[in-house]
């Protein structure tokens, strides 16, 4: 474990990224140990010297964060990920220091992730939507994730929308039908558009499930997963962050009752 009689070595630094992984630091401190640590330098690349104690193994990190303000902000975000969200208070105080210090990066809405900072209004609605406890939100926060993340996946990050929108339809279009996919969904609204009502429908009464089906179109398949035949290519960043967007409007939209059986 990180001794508390070590922590007060650990040297201030007028540094941004010193003092964001300095603050982190001392909120694990009494809890962080060195296998965490150790792995948090492995996967950043940062040379441990062998039978190094607790201490050394941390002030290593803290020191190469020192030098290196994008390779902080890595080891945070691995922190992140091994610790999770460090309670309600700890997130809004690492959120809080990282708009202070204006940077592009903020905490991801469950608390798990570094992700780039986006426009107010989505990032709002991305908390709405993955605010219930349920596969939904868990596949949201995986897609804002992999596209706005440190490392952005735009393929993964399209993989996991489909699966939140998935997770959201599936029970509401075709409940009943075995390995029901995004595509099933969108086939079983365009067979049978009169059989559903969309709060949005236009006077003809189906436009608003049309509209729906050709939204879930764009988003089914994920061209780097063609199954048909047809060239597999890696989505854009572009495109990605569109199909996220589109993803957590649906998301809302199903929870909201805004699609119903006639």
């Amino acid at each position: 474990m990180v001794s508390t009689r070590a922590s007060h070595r650990i040297s201030p630094t007028p540094s941004s990224a010193g003092s964001l992984v300095c603050s982190l630091a001392g909120r694990y401190e009494g809890v962080a140990n060195a296998n965490m640590l150790r792995h948090v330098a492995t996967m950043n690349e940062i040379a441990i010297r062998p039978g190094a104690e607790d201490y050394g193994v941390l002030q290593t990190v803290l020191d190469s964060c020192v030098r290196d303000q994008d390779l902080c902000l890595d080891v945070v975000d691995c922190l992140l990920h091994f610790r999770g969200t460090l309670g309600g208070a700890g997130v809004e105080e690492l959120s809080l220091r990282l708009t202070v210090g204006r940077s592009v990066w903020d905490t991801a809405a469950d608390g798990y992730s570094l992700v780039r900072r986006t426009d107010p209004t989505a990032s709002e609605q991305l908390k709405t939507a993955v605010s219930p406890n349920d596969v939904a939100s868990e596949e949201l926060a995986h897609a804002w994730e992999k596209v706005f993340g440190r490392h952005p996946d735009s393929s993964d990050a399209w993989d996991h929308a489909i699966k939140a929108v998935e997770a959201v339809l599936i029970p509401i279009v075709c409940p009943k039908k075995d390995k029901a996919t995004l595509g099933s969904v969108a086939g079983q609204l365009k067979s049978a558009p009169h059989s559903w009502k969309l709060a949005l429908d236009n006077p003809d009464g189906i436009g608003g499930v049309q509209t729906l089906e050709a939204m879930l179109r764009l988003m089914w398949p994920n061209p780097d997963r063609h199954q048909d035949g047809t060239p597999r290519r890696k989505p854009t960043q572009h495109e990605a962050e569109a199909v996220i967007h589109t993803a957590v409007t649906i998301v809302q939209w199903a929870r909201s009752g805004v699609l119903v059986k006639r």
